[in-house]
């Protein structure tokens, strides 16, 4: 729902190129952790596939990366 919600937001684009900088210098600091390494590949592999030319694609990959933000976020803590 919230990828309709949100449809032309001109942050989203910002914030979607600012996750996406990120996750390579975020993998890097991963060390032994092949669960987290796993989805922060995934969300590299997704900014890679997906060249977001509309705002709708934009909002949908911007959705996704919040998914995989928040299977982070709720992982126990080792």
């Amino acid at each position: 729902m919230r990828v309709h919600d949100r449809r032309q937001d001109p942050v989203a684009a910002h914030e979607l190129a600012f996750c996406l900088e990120l996750l390579p210098s975020l993998l890097r600091e991963v060390d032994g952790d092949a669960e987290l390494r796993h989805l922060i590949e995934q969300a590299i592999n997704l900014g890679e596939l997906c060249n977001p030319a509309s705002a709708e694609a934009v909002e949908l990959m911007r959705a996704k990366l919040l998914d995989i933000a928040a299977t982070i976020a709720i992982r126990p803590i080792p």
